[in-house]
């Protein structure tokens, strides 16, 4: 929603709702140029964007991981709980470290409950993931992806040179005596 707007977290904290219509700008010379494709019903097209709902995905802990660390990710659920069936179904759908699945089997079930407008702790186990210095870190719930709050999120080196919001080390698992 930020970069839509043009402005930052702080900027937009004040609002919550957002709503906005979709239509499509389209150059095609067999349809005589540039026209302008608009929803036969404007509800259709319609997108309703409110920050009660957001959850927002602080940090990842620790920020510097391998294939199979233990990984804390720091998240407020804000409203998107409200829209999980309780005791049927997890708080959220999944997490994903530089699109690998982050494992929470043992730490999280359909009876676990992340308190709204609260700082959770949410445990689980990175799988196989490529070494990066720079990994997308994506949480997601019922109503959406997280959004990534930067100020919390990046992390830098002692020059503040380099930055990054997790990043992905190689692991050797094993060392042969040849």
């Amino acid at each position: 929603m930020m970069t839509l707007v043009g402005k930052t977290y702080e900027q937009l904290n004040q609002q919550d709702w957002f709503s906005y219509e979709l239509s499509l700008l389209t150059n095609m010379p067999e349809m005589g140029g540039v026209s302008l494709l608009k929803c036969a019903t404007a509800a259709n097209c319609k997108v309703s964007y409110s920050r009660s709902y957001t959850p927002i995905l602080y940090y990842v802990q620790p920020s510097v991981l391998y294939a199979g660390s233990d990984v804390a990710l720091w998240v407020d659920p804000r409203g998107a709980q409200e829209v999980v069936d309780y005791g049927s179904e997890w708080p959220f759908i999944e997490a994903r470290i530089n699109g690998y699945t982050v494992d929470f089997e043992g730490t999280v079930d359909e009876m676990t409950q992340l308190a709204a407008l609260n700082r959770n702790q949410v445990r689980g186990v990175l799988g196989n993931v490529m070494p990066t210095p720079e990994a997308s870190v994506n949480m997601k719930f019922r109503v959406g992806n997280t959004l990534n709050y930067e100020k919390t999120a990046l992390r830098c080196d002692y020059t503040n040179t380099t930055c990054y919001r997790a990043k992905v080390l190689p692991v050797i698992n094993s060392v042969s005596a040849n």
